[in-house]
């Protein structure tokens, strides 16, 4: 990386005064920075902190150089993503960051544990000690696990594992039925689903709510003093037994509890069958590739966010809803909610695991070759300034502030869609699907 970096500074001639800005600003916000981060990222973090200066002295770099260090800079970055198989989803579960529960434990026998996470399903063998199997539940369209009004579920009858959808509590489609005593990838043959919704409708008389049963232990006494521990949000009745997972330090323990006790089973996640392909990938950062030159400049405004994400190996991508531009006294003014999301990769899925909207007025200059600089900005206030912000930049433009605090759930998620389509053109990325946390996954491309 550091040989792109060098090669990146061969195209800036600052004069001496500007270098001299430029390194003085780098190592005010590179030390305001690394004196908060573990020795071992502080390295890292000079070449982030380079990165956003770069950008953010672009009257001395990028706009000197008509926007290559930019683009420079955006090629040598990557947002390194966890494995994307099913096993290492369930491995890794509490490294992303992004779920609040442990797997739910879908069914159990002495044989196996079947669980899983919103990228699939873990068959595990309890007398090897180790993952037997798992099931692609995203290759079947079941992706509504930790959704809104559709539901994808799981039952499992001691032989048979059956996956399939509802909506608003109606099962629709095929049930995809697959044999536990197979090893691998699992395939599947199709049923009705009527039979196995109704299965499905009686096993869950078997599960209990872990909070309201556990909440007063000394076990929950001792998990509210740990960070970074993660536990079932219910736990499934078996042999007598309430049953649920643990994770800690990435391990993952069984509780039984028996008696008022619980009795506590290490499970070894290693896999008992021939390595899955992991996909580890490092996804490439975001750039605007579209026609409106001062799109680009804003989304280049932008990019010292972009780079705070892929700290958190957080792929930052815009949403923006643009309500109206004009060019009026010298500046190129666009007007607009911008929307900015983080996505981490889950398979076909994109998730969002941050968010957040800036109602602003751009105020832009064109240069010579035609493209945009932003000069400055007008950005709203959160609370009781919110829309008096909006409505004092939006100024003489009739409607105009309503258009932009206008909240529509729909809209929000066509701008996303938009721009996550033209990453996902521009990058050949597998992904067909945004998930927002607690709601429906929905299509890229519709």
């Amino acid at each position: 990386m550091d040989k792109r970096i060098r090669e990146s500074f061969e195209i800036i001639t600052p004069t001496d005064e500007q270098s001299a800005v430029m390194w003085r600003r780098i190592e005010e916000k590179s030390a305001k920075k690394r004196h908060k981060m573990p020795k071992s990222l502080r390295f890292a973090a000079v070449f982030a902190m380079l990165a956003i200066m770069i950008v953010s002295v672009g009257t001395i770099t990028n706009v000197a150089t008509n926007g290559k260090v930019v683009e420079v800079i955006k090629s040598v970055f990557g947002i390194e993503q966890l494995s994307q198989s099913v096993s290492g989803q369930a491995q890794q579960i509490s490294e992303k960051g992004t779920e609040i529960w442990a797997p739910e434990i879908y069914g159990m026998n002495d044989e196996y544990i079947i669980f899983g996470t919103k990228r699939g399903l873990v068959i595990y063998d309890r007398a090897a000690q180790g993952i037997s199997a798992t099931i692609d539940t995203q290759k079947i369209g079941c992706i509504y696990f930790d959704s809104m009004e559709k539901d994808s579920h799981v039952v499992f009858d001691g032989e048979n594992i059956a996956v399939y959808n509802s909506e608003k509590g109606e099962p629709y489609g095929e049930a995809y039925i697959y044999n536990v005593s197979e090893a691998g990838a699992l395939e599947y043959q199709v049923d009705e689903t009527a039979e196995w919704h109704e299965k499905w409708l009686a096993h869950q008389q078997n599960y209990g709510d872990t909070f309201d049963m556990y909440h007063e232990t000394e076990w929950f006494d001792e998990y509210n003093q740990k960070m970074g521990e993660m536990y079932s949000r219910r736990s499934l009745m078996y042999d007598g037994c309430y049953n649920f997972f643990m994770i800690t330090k990435g391990e993952y323990l069984l509780y039984t509890e028996k008696d008022g006790d619980f009795e506590i089973t290490p499970l070894p996640m290693g896999l008992l069958f021939e390595a899955e392909n992991e996909q580890n990938e490092t996804l490439p950062m975001f750039s605007y590739s579209g026609d409106n030159k001062a799109i680009a400049a804003i989304c280049d405004w932008y990019y010292e966010d972009a780079l705070s994400h892929a700290e958190r190996g957080q792929i930052w991508i815009p949403g923006f809803i643009i309500r109206h531009e004009d060019d009026k006294n010298g500046e190129h003014l666009v007007f607009g909610n911008f929307w900015s999301y983080g996505y981490k990769k889950n398979g076909s899925m994109m998730e969002q695991v941050s968010g957040g909207e800036e109602p602003a007025c751009f105020h832009l200059k064109e240069l010579a070759d035609g493209s945009y600089q932003v000069v400055s900005v007008d950005s709203a206030r959160d609370g009781s300034l919110y829309a008096k912000d909006i409505k004092k930049f939006c100024k003489g433009y009739f409607g105009l502030a309503s258009k932009i605090m206008k909240n529509d759930t729909e809209e929000r998620r066509a701008a996303a869609c938009e721009y996550m389509a033209m990453y996902i053109a521009d990058n050949n990325i597998d992904a067909e699907y945004i998930k927002e946390y607690g709601w429906d996954p929905y299509e890229i491309f519709e």
